[in-house]
């Protein structure tokens, strides 16, 4: 099983907003749906997964708490998990996307929050080409917001190497520098390798010495800071009497052998009051960490290189991540004390299951003693499947509910780092209500075949034989479809080969659609027989009318692309189409289409139209944006007549939207309130915090908005007993206006 563990949490703390008026949107996005593996209640499942994570802190909700910013390179998302503190004596962050608006879009490469301004908010660094832009922090009143900081120009330095000239800062995008405040002067200096990637730069922020922090101004101080160089063709390093670099010499080490890719992060490691820089080099799957001094000329000299890092800071376990591991330095478990996070910062064959590692900091800011805690920080509580996820829904245990299967591009392979071949069907029985939905990890590898060489596997079912079961066929990367037989003897069993047939026309030839094919099975002409609708790579949807009969059938090749549609794409070349076909309300058939950028494009005018142009009412189906490579599923799971979303994407994690009415009430935020545990089943326990004295009442409401419990509040605590309380999803109510948390209680 991939990364599904849980720490044994008896509750999820699960939240839903109002946003201050009555629900009125189709769907939203909703934390509650609970999802569960080996007993254990995942805490944000549907949080989307991580691959390369780039990690910083913010007060993103206003609570005065920092909370966890992550970046993805992959796919350049961007993820949020709030800081709710400590329950019963562990961290605990909830993931929402509530904030993600605020950002600005666009951001590539890697993204550093960090305070440039000194008024106590982090402001955005970001990559730009081979520079540095920022946009500052303009919240107010615990909305969080930005402005690009002078009109969105890159940041500039002044260079002196033997005439004076003003220039962008420098860093190549493939790196991650270190903006930091260096030499403790309260303004933040910047290192970041050089053209070459051998020496580093270092630019030092004047803000301090002229008075103004409100303005950018820096110089560069150094282009081979702290005496050493790291070699061209692998990762080491070259300091003491064999290192030769002039003070700001226009070249300080020519070498036509170059290597792109290195990560700085910086932390005093001994104490010494200098920071010493913790190293990933894109070409290992370790990390260095070099030891400064003050040399006798007052230039920091490196004087220890360890390449095992951290094994002899804190005997803890090194860092053994590929491809090219980053450090980021950061208080996560709320002691005040910075501790150490690693992830890869590759594009590609690199871990993505276990990707993000924990060190608690057992030690001091400047004293650190690292001690290894897990390899999968957050990612143990939420769907985690690698790289790329596909939902589709199908009872596949035959309970009258559907279940979630969920295929994945890929993911790394820790054991066989060059096995190619890690595309799986997972699958999530739902083991909820026909009118709540609940969802259990049931297998990693649901369809287990003898030879397993199907790569981005993407299936769908049908009868296409009419013998009265589902047959299924997958989609996979070289553009075959592979059918394979139900034998199962009840319409509603499973049971399918372990050999799978190519799918082939009516000519007997092998379907083959290019890369990428993601298939559905749908009878789009209504004769009564399955067609193929054909996603692929290009972005196109290839047509193949069932020309057959009930029990043999024959498809015909009509159209490379179905209806005009093309999937929106980032260069104008690909746009990966994931197909889905539904029912709208006046049985028309309409199509929303998963795509290489992200959006949801949606078409309708698709019936009886088959061979002309569908309508496209929107490239940006409900502002819903969770990532590239997307792929959706749209579906009613809550038996309310109204169709809910799935929705996967390159993160390997999927979202869930949800079209649940609920009570119509304003909000007032309450920034610290808790209620535990979540589900519940015999006792609630709601903590009003720090606002208790502001809160005279608390109601709990159904969803059909019938209040069933209600009480004066007279302290912080407030129990109650839900013994006649029926299962469902419940609304806390504060002081008559405010909706702040959504409440699952199971019998």
């Amino acid at each position: 099983m991939l990364s599904l563990k849980g720490m044994k949490y008896s509750f999820v703390i699960l939240f839903f907003f109002a946003f201050g008026m009555a629900f009125s949107q189709p769907l939203t996005r909703s934390y509650t749906t609970t999802v569960s593996a080996e007993g254990f209640y995942l805490q944000n499942p549907w949080a989307g997964g991580l691959n390369s994570c780039q990690i910083s802190r913010i007060d993103a909700n206003g609570d005065g708490n920092k909370d966890i910013f992550i970046f993805d390179r992959i796919g350049s998302r961007i993820s949020i998990f709030i800081n709710m503190g400590d329950v019963q004596g562990d961290t605990y962050y909830r993931y929402t996307r509530e904030h993600n608006n605020a950002f600005p879009t666009g951001l590539t490469n890697w993204v550093l929050l960090r305070d440039y301004n000194c008024d106590g908010k982090e402001d955005i660094f970001t990559n730009y080409y081979s520079g540095i832009k920022l946009w500052k922090n303009t919240s107010t009143n615990g909305v969080l917001s930005f402005e690009p900081f002078d009109n969105g120009a890159t940041i500039q330095s002044n260079y002196d190497f033997g005439s004076p000239f003003s220039a962008p800062i420098y860093t190549v995008s493939l790196d991650v520098p270190s903006i930091t405040d260096y030499d403790g002067d309260g303004d933040l200096d910047i290192f970041s390798y050089t053209e070459q990637s051998t020496t580093v730069y270092f630019f030092k922020s004047m803000q301090s010495e002229e008075g103004n922090c409100e303005t950018t101004s820096y110089i560069c101080g150094n282009r081979c800071y702290g005496m050493f160089g790291e070699s061209p063709e692998s990762f080491s390093i070259i300091e003491g009497v064999d290192f030769d670099c002039g003070f700001n010499v226009t070249d300080p080490r020519s070498n036509d052998r170059l290597h792109t890719g290195s990560s700085i992060c910086s932390i005093d490691l001994d104490n010494n009051g200098i920071k010493d820089f913790v190293i990933g080099d894109v070409s290992e799957n370790n990390l260095g960490a070099i030891y400064f001094e003050n040399a006798m000329n007052g230039l920091d000299s490196a004087t220890v290189v360890q390449l095992d890092f951290p094994a002899q800071v804190g005997n803890s376990l090194p860092v053994n991540l590929p491809l090219f591991p980053c450090a980021y330095y950061e208080d996560v478990n709320n002691n005040a004390v910075s501790d150490l996070l690693v992830s890869p910062n590759a594009y590609a064959t690199a871990e993505d299951v276990n990707s993000l590692w924990y060190y608690e900091n057992i030690g001091g800011e400047s004293t650190p003693n690292f001690q290894f805690t897990q390899d999968d920080f957050l990612q143990h509580d939420m769907i985690e499947l690698g790289t790329g996820a596909y939902p589709v829904l199908e009872d596949v245990n035959g309970d009258g509910l559907k279940d979630l299967l969920i295929t994945n591009r890929k993911y790394f392979d820790p054991i066989t780092p060059s096995n190619n071949h890690t595309s799986r069907i997972f699958c999530y029985y739902n083991n909820g209500t026909p009118t709540v939905p609940s969802f259990d990890f049931n297998s990693n590898n649901w369809l287990p075949l003898a030879t397993d060489t199907l790569d981005s596997k993407y299936i769908t079912f049908g009868d296409d034989d009419g013998d009265g079961d589902k047959d299924l066929l997958i989609g996979v990367q070289n553009g075959y479809l592979v059918r394979y037989e139900n034998a199962a003897s009840t319409a509603n069993g499973y049971a399918f080969s372990d050999n799978g047939e190519l799918l082939k026309d009516n000519n007997g030839l092998t379907i083959d659609v290019g890369q990428f094919a993601t298939p559905q099975w749908i009878d789009l002409n209504e004769d009564g027989l399955l067609d193929l609708a054909v996603g692929e790579k290009n972005g196109n949807v290839n047509f193949y009318a069932n020309i057959g009969t009930a029990n043999v059938a024959s498809y015909d090749f009509r159209e490379d692309t179905l209806g005009g549609m093309v999937a929106t794409n980032i260069l104008g070349i690909f746009g990966y189409s994931v197909p889905h076909f539904f029912k709208n309300e006046v049985n028309e058939w309409e199509v929303l289409l998963g795509t290489e950028t992200g959006q949801v494009n949606h078409f309708s005018n698709v019936s009886g139209n088959l061979l002309g142009d569908f309508t496209l009412d929107t490239t940006d189906f409900e502002g819903i944006n969770e990532g590239e490579r997307c792929a959706v599923w749209f579906e009613d799971v809550t038996a309310d007549g109204k169709r809910d979303l799935f929705i996967g994407q390159i993160g390997g994690g999927l979202g869930y939207y949800s079209s649940d009415t609920i009570i119509s009430v304003n909000e007032t935020l309450f920034n610290d309130i808790q209620v535990y545990p979540n589900p519940a089943s015999t006792q609630l326990t709601i903590d009003a915090g720090s606002n208790w004295n502001e809160v005279t009442a608390l109601e709990l409401y159904d969803l059909s908005g019938r209040k069933v419990w209600a009480e004066r509040v007279n302290a912080r605590t407030t129990l109650v007993n839900l013994s006649n309380f029926s299962e469902g999803i419940y609304i806390l109510k504060l002081n008559g206006t405010a909706v702040r948390k959504k409440i699952v209680i199971r019998n």
